[in-house]
């Protein structure tokens, strides 16, 4: 079976498909900086308590 398993459910073009992995990457990248941001907030609220 040549081209794998995705071209044989889902027949979309190239781009598609180079657009849905961008796509996820990007969320990927969204949910990794925002964990990052929550950890500096709340790095910055335990600082601000500590006498």
């Amino acid at each position: 079976m040549p081209g794998g398993v995705l071209p044989h459910f889902f027949d979309l073009p190239t781009a598609c498909y180079l657009l849905l992995f961008a796509a996820g990457v990007a969320l990927l990248a969204w949910g990794e900086a925002d964990k990052k941001r929550k950890q500096k907030q709340e790095q910055q609220k335990t600082g601000l308590r500590a006498p």
